[in-house]
């Protein structure tokens, strides 16, 4: 799972929901889960966690050159 903050500290970028998109136009099936996180300030407050099947973690990473357990 990835949230924007996981992200920030990952690429030192604040544009998650860009780099989602254009992910899911290229085909990659990455599945969006909206977590409620209420603050004092905005009781209805929802954000999202980004989830992307193992199979698929290891096709990009066999894509980008990488490892990954199993191998």
């Amino acid at each position: 799972m990835l949230d924007h903050l996981d992200f920030i500290e990952a690429r030192g970028c604040w544009r998650l929901a860009a780099h989602i998109s254009v992910l899911k136009e290229m085909g990659w099936p990455i599945e969006r889960i909206d977590v409620p996180s209420p603050t004092n300030d905005d009781h209805g407050r929802v954000i999202a966690l980004y989830h992307l099947p193992g199979k698929y973690v290891a096709l990009a990473q066999d894509l980008k050159g990488g490892t990954h357990a199993g191998h």
